[in-house]
C-alpha cells in the first residue's frame, strides 16, 4: 500500500506536558467517579470536608488546573486505591521530553523484581490485574510478542518502556521495531475500562513521542481506523493459543496490524 507517510508526518504531533497533565488528571477522576459511582459534587464534597469549597474538582476536569502528587495523596487517604491511574506509570513513560536510562528504570521499577533471576516482568497474573480477568502470560524483559499477548495496560507500558530506552540510546533499529509493536499493543491498553473514552488523546500522546525519532516517523505510522475498530470491537483476542485458526493452513490467524510502513517507489528516484 503506497502512501505519502512523509506528507503526513512532516508536521510534528506534539503533545506538551500540559496537555498529558490535564489527560492524566481527567482520567483519575474519572475513574474514581466511576468506581464509586459518584458524582463530581459527592468527591468534591467528600475533598474538600468542611471547608469551603474552592470547586477544584471541576477545576481540574476544565483543564484550568492538573492534580499535584499531594493532591493525589491526599484523595487516596479519602477513597483507598484512587491514585492507581494517576500513580500508572504509562503517563511519565509518555512524557514528551528526553528521558535518561536511569529515570526509565526508576519509572518502571514497581515491576522489576531484583530477586528474579529469569529477567521477567513482575506484572499481574491477570489481565489488567483483575482478581476476575484473564490469566495473562509471563513476559520477559524484552519480549514483546508475549508483552503483546497479554492485551492490557501492562504489556502496553512494558513495551513503552523499550521504545523510550531505544530512543535515548539512539537503536533506531530498535526503535522502529519497538514504536510497531507499541502501535500493536496501543488496542489492549484502551479496551480497559478506564482509558477507552479518551483512546485519541492518548494515541496523540503516542504519536508525539513517537516523532522524538526522526527517522522511526517518516517510516511508520498508525492506521488510526483500525486501531478504533480493534478497541471498539466485542473481541480482540491477543494471546496466540485463544486465536482461530486457518483451515488451510491450520496455523494461529494473526491480529492485522494496526500500522502502516513506508513504500517507496525507488524507481521515480533515478
Amino acid at each position: 500500500m503506497k502512501h505519502s507517510i512523509l506528507d503526513k508526518l512532516v508536521n510534528k504531533h506534539r503533545s506538551t506536558p500540559n496537555i498529558l497533565g490535564q489527560l492524566r488528571t481527567r482520567l483519575w477522576l474519572e475513574s474514581i467517579l466511576r468506581d464509586n459511582k459518584i458524582t463530581r459534587m459527592q468527591l468534591q464534597k467528600m475533598y474538600s470536608g468542611d471547608s469551603e469549597s474552592s470547586h477544584i474538582i471541576l477545576k481540574w476536569f476544565k483543564g484550568d488546573f492538573t492534580a499535584t502528587s499531594n493532591s493525589v495523596d491526599k484523595m487516596e487517604k479519602i477513597i483507598q486505591g484512587s491514585s492507581f491511574i494517576y500513580k500508572f506509570p504509562l503517563f511519565d513513560l509518555l512524557e514528551d521530553k528526553r528521558l535518561t536510562e536511569k529515570r526509565l528504570k526508576e519509572i518502571v521499577q514497581p515491576y522489576i523484581n531484583a530477586n528474579n533471576a529469569l529477567s521477567q516482568w513482575d506484572f499481574p497474573y491477570t489481565q489488567n490485574g483483575d482478581p476476575n480477568g484473564a490469566l495473562a502470560p509471563p513476559a520477559f524483559r524484552s519480549d514483546t510478542e508475549a508483552l503483546f499477548y497479554r492485551g492490557d495496560i501492562y504489556g502496553f507500558i512494558g513495551i513503552l518502556y523499550h521504545v523510550r530506552l531505544a530512543e535515548f540510546r539512539k537503536e533506531t533499529d530498535l526503535h522502529l521495531h519497538y514504536i510497531s509493536e507499541a502501535y500493536r499493543a496501543f488496542p489492549g491498553l484502551c479496551r480497559y475500562r478506564h482509558f477507552r473514552r479518551r483512546w485519541e488523546e492518548l494515541l496523540q500522546a503516542l504519536i508525539s513521542i513517537h516523532s522524538r525519532v526522526t527517522i522511526s516517523r517518516f517510516l511508520i505510522m498508525p492506521n488510526k481506523k483500525l486501531i478504533k475498530e480493534q478497541i471498539f470491537a466485542k473481541e480482540h483476542i491477543t494471546y496466540r493459543l485463544f486465536r482461530a485458526r486457518d483451515p488451510k493452513s491450520f496455523r494461529f490467524t494473526e491480529p492485522e496490524k494496526p500500522f502502516i510502513v513506508a513504500e517507496f517507489d525507488y524507481k521515480s528516484l533515478v
